[in-house]
């Protein structure tokens, strides 16, 4: 049986991982923010000759930049919020190490049989 302080230990473990992760989004959505205004300053400097700001010409590349990198974004703040264990349930997390404890310690037993 773990003692308190080895709870305490491990919670704030855990605790610490978690903000790890929430301060690698924001400094990837800061990277991606700044990014983004980079190509809107480029595009506003290079369509000084009087094309359209946001023509069809201009907008497909700079998709290619925004798209994968929102994306990435996206699933980054799905991994760092944990928002599949929010939409889950608050036991969806223990159930889930329980279950993996009991394959491992089958996986154990069934080696040595």
């Amino acid at each position: 049986m773990k003692t308190e302080d080895e709870l305490q230990k491990a919670a704030h473990a855990k605790a610490t991982r978690k903000v790890t992760l929430i301060k690698g989004f924001y400094r990837h959505l800061v990277l991606f923010l700044i990014f983004i205004i980079f190509l809107l300053i480029n595009a506003v400097i290079v369509n000084r000759g009087g094309a359209s700001f946001f023509g069809p010409i201009d907008f497909i590349p700079t998709i290619f930049y925004w798209g994968p990198w929102g994306l990435s974004i996206v699933i980054h703040g799905i991994i760092a919020f944990d928002v599949v264990a929010l939409l889950a349930g608050k036991g969806w997390e223990k159930k889930k190490v329980e279950k993996m404890m009991e394959d491992e310690k089958e996986q154990e037993t069934t080696l040595w049989e």
